[in-house]
């Protein structure tokens, strides 16, 4: 499993959740709820492993890579605010 943030696919995966959150205008919040999940980010990163059999008739299951992905790097989430702070001021 590949839980580096810094490759292209997963570059690519922040910039698209950034720009489905600040077109949505959700971007305050969404910012103010990923500072408040941040500590947590590896635990919930575990939770969507555990879970993932039950999550993938919801949710396809290349999402829920990237998503578990993003979520056990440490600063994944992180990378993921500077996005969309980033697109807000655009």
């Amino acid at each position: 499993m590949n839980t580096n943030c810094n490759t292209v696919d997963n570059q690519q995966f922040i910039k698209s959740i950034a720009d489905k959150i600040v077109g949505s205008s959700f971007g305050g919040p969404a910012v103010f709820m990923l500072s408040i999940i941040s500590p947590f980010s590896f635990v919930i990163g575990q939770a969507v492993t555990f879970t993932s059999p039950l999550l993938n008739f919801i949710v396809p299951e290349n999402i829920l890579k990237e998503s578990r992905n993003l979520l056990h790097e440490r600063d994944g989430v992180e990378k993921l605010i500077a996005q969309i702070e980033l697109q807000e001021q655009r």
